[in-house]
């Protein structure tokens, strides 16, 4: 009994690809890690999961490279009150290199109604590590201001 749960825990501590993980649990793995760092406004944890020549389309405007993320979409947004959010994967496809995401963010905003922002993501493997190449949201007019115009 021992030796089986020591086993279970060495298991535990091996990295996914050692373990046999499939690109789409690594892909999912990094979009969570991605989304995760969003929500905890961490820049640190969101340049773990990007590549350092990262696209960011967000309505419409492109910014591209790190440091133009970085700067211009992820430090303003983050300077922002944090809205209570919930999101999903609404749909993932990973090859052996490539691999796309779509996510479905709902966000409430107090005064407003609830939003929904659609993020599409394109990630590379390089070496032994996924990382997100594009990202593409575009965001709906609040749900409330929506329900009025009918």
């Amino acid at each position: 009994m021992r030796a089986a749960v020591l086993c279970c825990i060495g298991f535990l501590l091996l990295p996914l690809s050692v373990r046999g993980a499939t690109p789409e649990t690594e892909v999912r793995a990094v979009v969570t890690a991605y989304q995760d760092a969003i929500a905890d406004r961490n820049i640190a944890h969101v340049q773990k999961a990007v590549g350092h020549d990262v696209v960011s389309i967000l309505n419409g405007s492109r910014r591209e490279g790190w440091d133009e993320f970085r700067d211009r979409r992820l430090r303003p947004q983050f300077a922002r009150p944090v809205l209570p959010t919930k999101w999903e994967i609404v749909k993932l496809n990973a090859g052996a290199d490539l691999a796309w995401a779509y996510t479905k963010s709902v966000i409430s905003t107090p005064q407003k109604g609830d939003a929904v922002v659609w993020t599409v993501f394109v990630l590379e493997r390089r070496g032994k590590d996924w990382k997100i190449v594009l990202v593409d949201s575009s965001s709906s007019r609040p749900l409330a201001r929506r329900q009025r115009r009918r």
